[in-house]
């Protein structure tokens, strides 16, 4: 027998009704809410299709809560506590003090600076001995240069030398300069010439330690007379007389003499003369007389005498001049013949040109 689609679901039915349990009772109590009615479905119509069911959201999980605390237990209070407790009086624990112990960062800064400023000082104390070093060595290599101190107290000589860093040694040597005395006549090594650091430079200083005595005035005296008052003086020898042709003073008369009248002189010192020609044939005052008849001569004291009377005496002697540089001469006047070249006393051929050094003023 052939079923329907209807035979099948009225038999669902009828099953259905008969396995619910009785509500009727419950349905008496509860109100009744009016349903609304399902539409029919024809009887040749297809079930209707199952609407998915939504999947449900995952459960949010719970945090956990956090453990309680446990209580903390009550410690006994000490001994002394609980018997001062008793007596009314407050119980202080001692504590000590610790201090608190600083941020290992701030330490480390303060070690690097400390270490920064160690090798700073250990750098600038390499530079300074490389300086030194390196001044010294060119001092050695380069040397000092002895400074010029001829004319000096022996005092300030000694003074100028020991700045430079040289030592001093003095040595003295007899003068017949009276104003040479206690002054520097020479150096060794000499002026300009160089010397290692603390090397050494003599000094030679003039000492005057005989009986000394003005010259006498012979200008204008003829030649014997001149030679008669140089004996009787006792204490100056005659030199050389020359003789030169003048205008103006008779021939036979002293026109010059050296050293000049006044210098101050010790015992034994030699007086130059020029004596008078009478007039040049030529003219010209002044030059040497050849009939003097010597070769040499011995280069006169002209000392202290100015420049121009020095020129004109070495001219009268058959001798030529040439003024070098001035030179610093304490115990000779500014403008004053402090020296000669050859020096006084030597000889020298006649027609040979002597040097002259004036002195100068220190300021």
């Amino acid at each position: 027998m052939d079923r329907t689609w209807g035979d099948v679901v009225a038999a669902d039915d009828a099953r259905g009704d008969s396995a619910k349990p009785d509500t009727t009772a419950d349905d008496a109590r509860t109100p009744q809410v009016p349903e609304e009615a399902e539409p029919k479905r024809p009887k040749h119509a297809a079930p209707p299709k199952a609407e998915p069911r939504p999947e449900a959201e995952p459960e949010h999980e719970t945090e956990p809560k956090p453990e309680a605390e446990p209580e903390h237990e009550t410690e006994p209070k000490p001994e002394a506590e609980r018997e001062l407790g008793d007596t009314g009086k407050i119980y202080v624990p001692k504590t000590e003090y610790t201090a608190p112990v600083k941020a290992t960062s701030e330490l480390d800064a303060k070690k690097r600076s400390m270490t920064i400023r160690a090798v700073l000082l250990v750098v600038l104390a390499a530079i300074l001995g490389s300086t030194l070093i390196v001044t010294r060595c060119f001092g050695l290599l380069s040397g000092t240069t002895v400074p010029s101190v001829v004319g000096y107290g022996e005092e300030r000589a000694r003074a100028t030398l020991e700045r430079r860093g040289l030592k001093v040694k003095v040595e003295e040597q007899e003068t017949e300069r009276v104003s040479d005395k206690g002054h520097v006549l020479s150096t060794e090594p000499a002026a300009d010439e160089s010397v290692g650091p603390g090397g050494t430079v003599t000094i030679v200083v003039g000492t005057v330690t005989q009986e000394t005595q003005d010259a006498p005035n012979l200008v204008g005296l003829s030649k014997a007379d001149a030679a008669n008052a140089i004996m009787q003086t006792n204490f100056f020898v005659q030199d050389d007389v020359m003789y030169a042709y003048s205008s103006t003073v008779p021939a036979g008369t002293v026109i010059s003499q050296a050293p000049q009248a006044g210098s101050e002189r010790i015992r034994g010192t030699a007086i130059d003369l020029i004596v008078s020609d009478g007039p040049n044939p030529a003219g010209t005052d002044g030059d040497h007389a050849s009939e003097s008849g010597k070769n040499t001569v011995t280069i006169p004291d002209v000392v202290g005498m100015t420049y121009q009377n020095a020129v004109t005496l070495l001219r009268g002697m058959g001798l030529k001049s040439a003024r070098g540089k001035d030179v610093l001469d304490y115990g000779i006047p500014a403008g004053m013949v402090s020296s000669v070249s050859p020096a006084v006393g030597d000889e020298a051929e006649v027609g040979s040109t002597v040097t002259v050094y004036v002195a100068k003023s220190d300021e």
